[in-house]
């Protein structure tokens, strides 16, 4: 069943993919150097980490935020930290909190300022994320 569901998941790549492999091959005079479609093979596919997440809107994000960064770190947890180039020491992040172990990684941060570090404060979609939380929980894969 979820092999199937991958197959038709996928169908339209497929189908854009071998259009563009027969434009190739026109242009190239019916050289073949393109390989055939092996995306929609579930089989062919390896599995590192699982992310969960879910964003929690809320008006007193600010506050919870603050909450959140106060909280008491779990026995098994290390708090990551980030390095500042200015006083070359490491420091909690200033917008979220970041825990890790062997197995899991979890994040919760403040989605309007994560979206404007990475395009910007005049990106457009950045205001709809104005009171976000995120929480995310990074499963790794075990050894």
């Amino acid at each position: 069943m979820i092999v199937k569901m991958f197959k038709k998941l996928l169908a339209p790549l497929k189908r854009i993919y071998k259009q563009i492999r027969a434009a190739k091959s026109n242009e190239l005079k019916g050289i073949r150097i393109i390989s055939p479609f092996i995306f929609d093979d579930i089989s062919r596919y390896k599995v590192d980490r699982i992310d969960y997440c879910i964003n929690i809107r809320t008006p007193y994000m600010n506050w919870y935020m603050e909450l959140i960064r106060r909280s008491d770190i779990p026995k098994s947890f290390e708090l990551v930290l980030k390095d500042n180039p200015i006083t070359k020491r490491k420091e909690p992040y200033k917008n979220a909190l970041r825990l890790e172990n062997k197995s899991v990684i979890i994040n919760f941060y403040n989605k309007r300022f994560q979206i404007a570090e990475v395009f910007g404060y005049d990106f457009p979609e950045g205001q709809e994320a104005e009171d976000i939380i995120r929480l995310e929980v990074q499963c790794k894969k075990g050894k």
